[in-house]
């Protein structure tokens, strides 16, 4: 079967004649063999002046001979058209499993690098010192729409600048980074950006102060 499977695709027809046979064994293939080549031998002869000239020669040289690899006559080893096909398709083969295993390899890695960027993010984490998120969205509806939304908590647990408010930016750009609250939940950051800050010390506005990298946190 190995030396059928190895055939090119010119010898389809012969192939599917061989597997109409009952049974195979290696008297039969190598016949089938022979005859098959003693015709296209014959069919390339008639065809062309030239090896029909030569034919005598090449078949009287070739007397004998008998090939190591598929055990036909009339040819060596060295010039065994089925040897070489085989030889390709092992190749094939042998490339086919080498992607494969570059393929695992590429996976493995990917999930490591993977595994880096939770465990980076993990030590990048945000604290928001005693900040929670609200228990319903009627209760954030509410807080958001109130006084105390509007101002700013100094909090000594917290990392960074942070706020719900998109509209208070007055540059943005996406940034998500893992927040943790002081029940321990982890929230996650949308964006981070610059804020306008208008302070009021006894009763009167300040000069307006600009605070950098304040992360926007939606579910604050």
């Amino acid at each position: 079967m190995a030396l059928i499977r190895a055939l090119p695709a010119e010898y389809n027809n012969f192939v599917s004649s061989l597997l109409l046979l009952d049974s195979l064994d290696l008297s039969k293939l190598q016949s089938a063999f022979q005859n098959e080549e003693s015709q296209r031998f014959a069919r390339s002869v008639d065809s062309s002046p030239s090896l029909a000239m030569a034919a005598g020669t090449t078949s009287t040289s070739s007397q004998g001979v008998r090939c190591s690899f598929c055990d036909w006559e009339g040819h060596t080893e060295a010039s065994c058209n089925f040897k070489e096909n085989a030889a390709k398709a092992q190749k094939a083969k042998t490339a086919d499993r080498r992607k494969e295993r570059r393929g695992g390899k590429k996976k493995a890695q990917n999930a490591q690098e993977a595994s880096v960027d939770v465990e980076a993010s993990a030590n990048v984490a945000e604290y928001a010192g005693k900040a929670s998120v609200a228990l319903s969205a009627s209760d954030r509806s509410s807080w958001l729409s109130s006084l105390a939304a509007a101002n700013w908590n100094t909090d000594t647990g917290a990392t960074s600048h942070m706020t719900p408010h998109r509209h208070w930016f007055a540059s943005y750009s996406p940034h998500i980074i893992p927040v943790c609250l002081a029940n321990d939940t982890i929230i996650y950051t949308a964006g981070m950006g610059s804020v306008m800050f208008e302070p009021i010390l006894g009763g009167s506005k300040a000069p307006v102060v600009v605070l950098h990298d304040v992360l926007h946190v939606p579910q604050l």
